[in-house]
């Protein structure tokens, strides 16, 4: 049973701030593993800590978002799992000091429901 390793692929930009065009970053990161729920938190040490700065979860209960068209072609691994490349923002007003914030991303395995990041 595996725990996720995440991997960064790539950020727009490293450093954001309240200046127009700087307000934000997008992060494209990837599980090694399929993911149920991945959380990209500012100033923490763990998953339950720190500002979040981004949610992302699949379950049954995310159904209701999709059409009867979009719902008709989704498999039960659809359902349960994040795949692949996936996109997540970190805003300027989740920074919550001057200078450096560290952003970590973890993800929870949908086979142990163990964190990893």
């Amino acid at each position: 049973m595996s725990i996720p390793i995440v991997t960064l692929l790539e950020t727009d930009r490293v450093t954001v701030s309240d200046e127009t065009g700087f307000t934000d970053a997008i992060l494209d990161i990837e599980f090694d593993i399929p993911v149920a729920e991945y959380k990209v938190n500012v100033l923490g040490v763990s998953h339950d800590s720190g500002v979040l700065a981004h949610r992302g979860v699949k379950n049954v209960g995310t159904m209701r978002n999709y059409t009867v068209v979009e719902a008709k072609n989704i498999t039960v691994a659809d359902i349960r799992a994040f795949t692949g490349v996936l996109e997540a923002t970190v805003d300027y007003t989740e920074l919550y000091q001057e200078g450096n914030n560290q952003v970590n991303i973890y993800g929870r395995s949908v086979d142990t429901n163990e964190w990893g990041g």
